[in-house]
């Protein structure tokens, strides 16, 4: 993990997490202590890193999410398409429940 600060203050945070097939950054913004915005990118390869010819980007998936005062407003999902809005409070909670995990709260 690595932290972005301004004074006192989180800006960002930055995670990467790598598994046999995927290769995952979240990034999370700040302003007031609240967040503000996040992005993910999830890289998978076209197999396992450690087979040969493995560890190849086989695809390429991007979300962003935008807040307001600690509520998902907007997310954007595969090919930059707005996700439905009947999704957002599950996943709201799911980034919130991270945010608590990483002591980022």
């Amino acid at each position: 993990m690595k932290k972005c600060y301004d004074g006192q203050d989180l800006r960002k945070a930055i995670f990467i997490f790598y598994r046999e097939t995927e290769k995952l950054i979240v990034e999370y913004y700040f302003k007031d202590k609240k967040i503000i915005f996040s992005n993910t990118k999830e890289d998978r390869y076209n197999a396992p890193i450690y087979i040969e010819g493995g560890g190849k980007i086989a695809s390429t998936m991007v979300s962003r999410y935008y807040f307001s005062e600690g509520e998902l407003i907007r997310w954007l999902g595969k090919d930059n398409k707005i996700v439905d809005v009947e999704m957002y409070q599950s996943k709201e909670k799911e980034i919130q429940k991270d945010l608590k995990t990483y002591g980022l709260e």
